[in-house]
């Protein structure tokens, strides 16, 4: 959440409308081992802050304000493209090649994001690397209205012959990250509600009858009846 927010190439206008284009999209910035290009799924610090007013809106003023303020294009930059390197090693470790990579088919499912109410896409990428056969999940590609699909987050990348076992791939993300769109837009939206609602909290103080009360001796505690 994380995602995952930052400067886009090119103009808002020129975001990628079609899911199955958006789809080929991410998969070619990894095959290519393309940073900036990964940078450039994501929309601008501006684009971002717009959608987390109408996702975090119920947020008191001081709150929302803390929270953008703090979203800066250079710091959800680097963010990114430290993910990014961690999705072209955790691919390497399984032995892809990603130069050599290519792209065999892909599922792509849209739903409608429960915090948000905007539309997102997820499913697999099946790809192939050498001789062997590839899979990688995706979630979170938000469906920005007017603007088209930003962002992703990668799930778990793995020989396709390991596709029905159980996922033992676990994420080794810094929690920074949750401050990008993606981990991703909502798992950030999600993360970051709760972490201000948290610190928010105030604990309620004691009234001075409660301060004064006298703590019960065992001998004044009511005894226990016999089960």
């Amino acid at each position: 959440m994380m995602i995952s927010l930052v400067m886009m190439v090119g103009a808002a206008g020129a975001q990628v409308k079609d899911k199955d284009a958006m789809v080929k999209k991410i998969f070619t910035v990894l095959r290519q081992k393309d940073k900036e290009g990964f940078v450039g799924l994501f929309p601008d610090a501006a684009t971002c802050k717009k959608f987390m007013l109408k996702v975090l809106g119920d947020l008191d003023k001081e709150e929302l304000d803390e929270l953008i303020n703090s979203m800066t294009d250079s710091s959800l930059q680097s963010d990114f493209r430290e993910t990014f390197s961690k999705i072209i090693k955790q691919g390497e470790e399984r032995g892809i090649d990603w130069s050599q990579t290519k792209l065999i088919s892909f599922l792509a499912d849209s739903t409608l994001e429960r915090e948000s109410k905007m539309p997102k896409l997820n499913g697999k990428i099946y790809f192939n690397s050498g001789q062997k056969e590839y899979f990688m999940i995706y979630d979170e590609v938000i469906w920005f209205e007017g603007l088209g699909w930003y962002g992703v987050d990668i799930g778990r990348i793995d020989e396709k012959s390991k596709e029905n076992e159980p996922d033992e791939f676990i994420r080794n993300l810094d929690v920074d990250t949750a401050m990008m769109l993606v981990d991703t837009t909502v798992i950030m939206m999600d993360t970051t509600r709760q972490v201000i609602i948290e610190e928010k909290k105030e604990v309620k103080p004691k009234t001075p009858k409660e301060k004064n009360k006298p703590v019960k001796s065992k001998s004044q505690t009511s005894a226990r009846k016999p089960e």
